[in-house]
Formats: C-alpha cells, structure tokens, sequence
C-alpha cells in the first residue's frame, strides 16, 4: 500500500477548478520531486494532502508516519460524493 496516494482527485481553490485528474502513489522509501511552472498547482496538492484545502471530488490518504513497521494507518480518507467511504 503506497504511504501517499491521490486517485481521479479533483482539486479546488475555492469554486476554481486547479487541478484535475491526479492520480498518483508514493511507496515507502520513494524519493520525490513536485515540479511545474509557477501557478500549476503544486501547492494546492500539497494543501490538499495536508488537509488545508478539502478533497470534495476523488480519493486520497496519508499514512500515518508514526505507524509501527508493517502497520499502514489512514489519518485521512476522502470518497467521491455519492460514493460510500471506508470505514
């Protein structure tokens, strides 16, 4: 199970529409760069992954970096509205 995940998330600042269509996952001891022109999002994804901007349309989780080896924890978990959620 990746440790960051966003899957067909659509991501908003406010009524705008920044960023649609992300899907992504970051394994355990994956090294990554967020790179783009100025204004493409970056920030906003990282916002989102973070819990300051809201994930209303799409999925994602955070695993929690304080889980015991081999033990993954959502802290955050967000469904598409319409569609039942993990419990």
């Amino acid at each position: 199970m990746a440790l960051v995940a966003l899957k067909n998330a659509s991501i908003f600042q406010g009524k705008h529409l920044v960023l649609s269509a992300v899907n992504f996952e970051i394994a355990a001891g994956e090294f990554v760069y967020l790179i783009g022109q100025t204004g493409s999002g970056k920030s906003s994804v990282l916002k989102t992954l973070y819990g300051d901007i809201p994930l209303t349309q799409g999925e994602g989780h955070v695993a929690d970096p304080c889980a015991s080896r081999g033990s993954i924890i959502q802290v955050m978990r967000f469904a598409m509205p319409g569609f039942p959620s993990e419990a």
